[in-house]
């Protein structure tokens, strides 16, 4: 018998793995009016944690909702090496504070020792990883893939559904994952007037 929670979490990491395709096609898109341009900031922090996350969910417990953090760190560190050419930012003001608070979050991992304090703390660095694109999304939201953000957050849905016991330690990950990744989807989705600079 097939186990829901097992299948779940195969789903949602089918569906991150699948994200990444559609994202890569539009930045490798001939036309550079619709190229999808990924801001180097959150690309590396990205990839940069998603080995600490997928480590410390697993050393956390999390069995069935593993496969999105593995998928995450396959396809953010080929992102971050194509932002290299294709990307932008990575090194205004905005961008240095959000680095500056990922760096500081791993200082805090680095003290505790803890797997949860590492799945905290690289949970906070994920987040904070978000603001560049949450920003350039709000200000330009045709520099984004709405493809890959959709299958995004129907990975990161799928996530939560394969979550067998509801603890923090668990469940801290896929739903901070669900929160902002449907809101950068939302803020692409959502019809509103143009936003001035």
């Amino acid at each position: 018998m097939y186990d829901i929670k097992e299948i779940f979490g195969v789903l949602a990491g089918l569906f991150s793995i699948a994200s990444y395709v559609p994202y890569i096609r539009s930045i490798l898109n001939p036309d550079p009016n619709k190229r999808t341009k990924p801001n180097r900031a959150s690309w590396f922090i990205w990839a940069g944690v998603s080995g600490i996350i997928a480590v410390s969910s697993y050393a956390s417990g999390a069995r069935e909702t593993i496969w999105v953090p593995i998928g995450y760190v396959i396809g953010s560190s080929i992102i971050a090496l194509f932002s290299i050419k294709y990307g932008e930012g990575g090194w205004t003001p905005f961008d240095q504070k959000c680095i500056f608070v990922a760096a500081l979050s791993l200082f805090f991992w680095f003290i505790f020792d803890s797997a949860l304090v590492a799945l905290v703390t690289t949970t906070l660095v994920d987040l904070s990883a978000s603001m560049p694109t949450v920003r350039k999304v709000y200000y330009e939201p045709q520099k984004e893939d709405k493809t890959a953000w959709a299958l995004f957050f129907l990975g990161a849905i799928a996530n939560v559904l394969a979550i067998r016991e509801w603890i923090f330690a668990i469940a801290l990950y896929p739903v901070a994952m669900v929160l902002v990744i449907g809101f950068i989807t939302g803020l692409l989705f959502l019809p509103r007037k143009r936003v001035l600079q």
